[in-house]
């Protein structure tokens, strides 16, 4: 019974990642307000997943990185339905969260720990509300007035994790170095 506790935020996370290819699909198939609900459930799954491991002390290396995939692909697939649906500019998050990952990607090829800071957090938790508007507001013109604030505080907050991301793994490269030369 333990184990089936310490595996419900993975369980959670893991929703998201069937949001991710559901949602789209049934807006290809012009369903709206399901792809609408499958989208917010995985929005809501990304918030849940980490209050529940904290709750649950469930913590894990593989559902750090389910985690981060999981939002990585969730937001990949909120981009290319907000493209589809005609709203290109969308195209921006995508090239700044990939930018994030290779930041990440650099790290853990360095055996170092990604980054996984607050301003990461409150940037994905601000993107994904931006993502599923980029979707809608083709269709409702009242959003786009939202959509305008949410992508500019979104674009703000990608910038800045940017930031951080990169001073810390040239920090962590530096001290790196520095027990490289003592031996």
């Amino acid at each position: 019974m333990k184990k089936v506790i310490k595996n419900i935020p993975n369980i959670v996370t893991s929703i998201r990642l069937i949001m991710a290819v559901l949602a789209p699909i049934t807006l290809l198939y012009n369903e709206y307000l399901l792809s609408l609900i499958f989208y917010l459930v995985g929005g809501i799954s990304d918030a849940l997943d980490g209050f529940l491991a904290r709750k649950l002390n469930a913590y894990s290396e593989f559902g750090k990185k389910l985690d981060g995939l999981s939002d990585k692909l969730f937001a990949l697939s909120l981009v290319l339905s907000s493209i589809i649906m005609g709203n290109i500019f969308m195209i921006i998050p995508l090239f700044l969260e990939e930018r994030i990952v290779a930041t990440n990607i650099i790290s853990y090829k360095l055996g170092l720990n990604p980054c996984t800071e607050k301003i990461g957090k409150i940037k994905t938790i601000i993107l994904f509300p931006t993502l599923i508007l980029g979707v809608y507001a083709p269709l409702y013109k009242s959003l786009e007035y939202i959509l305008i604030i949410l992508f500019i505080i979104s674009i703000t907050l990608q910038i800045k994790c940017i930031k951080v991301y990169d001073n810390k793994l040239i920090n962590d490269v530096k001290k790196l170095e520095r027990k490289t030369r003592k031996w």
